[in-house]
């Protein structure tokens, strides 16, 4: 049996969260394991950002900082990744669940909001079903709900899954592994008529650079760098550096869903939850490229404990979710607070009517956003679906401001208590350009 050998390792913390007051810790879990978190400084309700697989805490360094002004942050390396306990032979959802719910049990203490990344999401849904006392709501940012159940991952949507299987091959054996060689041979559909892959001299020449930072670095994890490559090549050697391949492997033989539904996990969960959808296609020979489809969505939303609202950020050219239908006054949630939500009569900010006077939010999804990859695609990035940038204000009402790419536009929903007030997705494009679209105007799209 082997072990994390980066295992309660810590280097200095981006000087981005350091000033911010940010702490990297440690805390005991269920099962002997050990999990390896950064904690902001107190300054509101508790975030807990649980990353995608094979990335750890550093994924959410972009925009830790900035939601610290208004959370709690902590954001979590998973069991398996970064510089957690490794537990091989034993990833279940299950298992790994248990050890967050734990963290926040012993670690968080009090009702948090808990966002996850791809797989992450996965792991925010348990909780919220399984341990609803500890979560106040849940954000699911592009998380592959229905698509990552078994057998329906390996034989109709294939793509990830046999991405799934490239990894394991190539990074199963931890003492003789070539992190580089992790990209050798993958393909990246893009379109249907185009696919993307790195030529294997670029993988060499990763190799080498891998190879060199190792040499200069004895001890630490890997990394990369070289002055025609960006940054998030360190930080994707580091990652994959610190991840059990049999995690993957869990994936690939079966062993990680165990019994774990997400059609049950959604019937019973009460805490609000706010689903993001990017873009995906279903390829003849890929299956699906991308976390879920359309109708992974609706089947969310039509699972969710009340009626939900949608708020849609998508080209026109994207029939299935378009946001014709939602019309003046008609975006809505119910809302199972004490008193009745005002009904939304206005577009605007702050003082739009009805903000002043908003209960909280209730249960159910309370919102939609769709977004996809960068300009030309419909893909996400493989390693973090989405470099989200989210903020979630509570008083005097929930919002949510997202920034896949700050070369790329990036889409804005605002939500206070039990209905939509704020209705307008702000569109920020490259230097000063923006644009302001009404998504209860379907002429403004």
């Amino acid at each position: 049996m082997y072990r994390n050998p980066h295992e309660g390792w810590h280097g200095p913390l981006p000087p981005s969260l350091a000033r911010r007051g940010f702490t990297h810790e440690f805390a005991p879990v269920a099962d002997g394991v050990t999990l390896s978190f950064v904690r902001g400084p107190a300054h509101g309700t508790p975030l807990v950002l649980i990353p995608a697989q094979m990335g750890t805490w550093q994924t959410y360094t972009a925009v830790a900082a900035d939601l610290s002004d208004d959370f709690e942050v902590f954001a979590v390396d998973v069991t398996g990744h970064g510089s957690s306990t490794w537990t091989p032979g034993d990833y279940t959802w299950n298992t790994v669940g248990r050890h967050l719910e734990d963290f926040l049990e012993r670690v968080v203490r009090r009702p948090a909001v808990v966002a996850g990344n791809s797989s992450g999401g996965i792991l925010a849904l348990w909780l919220a079903a399984n341990a609803p006392d500890s979560v106040a709501a849940i954000v699911l940012e592009d998380a592959p709900v229905f698509s990552v159940e078994w057998p329906r991952f390996r034989d109709r949507d294939r793509f990830v899954y046999q991405g799934l299987v490239h990894a394991v091959d190539v990074l199963g054996d931890v003492t003789h592994r070539q992190l580089a060689d992790y990209f050798r041979g993958q393909e990246l559909p893009v379109s249907p008529r185009r696919v993307k892959r790195m030529p294997d001299w670029v993988v060499d020449a990763l190799g080498r650079g891998v190879s060199r930072w190792e040499q200069q670095h004895p001890g630490e994890p890997s990394g990369f760098q070289a002055w025609w490559a960006p940054s998030s090549f360190g930080d994707l050697f580091r990652s994959l550096s610190m991840f059990d391949p049999d995690f993957a492997r869990s994936f690939v033989d079966g062993r990680i869903y165990a019994d774990f539904s997400h059609e049950q996990a959604l019937r019973t969960t009460t805490a609000p939850i706010l689903l993001m959808h990017a873009r995906w296609m279903r390829l003849e020979r890929y299956g699906l490229v991308g976390a879920m489809d359309d109708d992974d969505a609706r089947r969310v939303v039509a699972l969710a404990p009340t009626d939900p609202t949608l708020a849609i950020a998508r080209k026109p050219r994207d029939p299935p979710l378009r946001p014709s239908r939602l019309r003046p006054g008609t975006p809505r949630l119910r809302s199972h607070a004490s008193h009745p939500a005002p009904r939304a009569r206005g577009i605007g900010g702050r003082g739009a009517p009805g903000h002043e006077n908003a209960p909280p939010i209730g249960r159910g999804v309370f919102g939609i956003l769709d977004f996809g990859g960068p300009e030309g695609t419909r893909t996400p990035d493989p390693l973090h679906a989405m470099q989200v940038r989210y903020q979630l204000r509570h008083r005097p009402g929930w919002s949510l401001t997202d920034c896949q790419n700050p070369r790329n536009p990036a889409p804005q929903l605002h939500s206070s208590g039990g209905e939509i007030h704020h209705t307008r997705l702000a569109l920020e494009g490259s230097g000063r350009s923006s644009k302001t679209l009404d998504v209860s105007e379907p002429s403004s799209w």
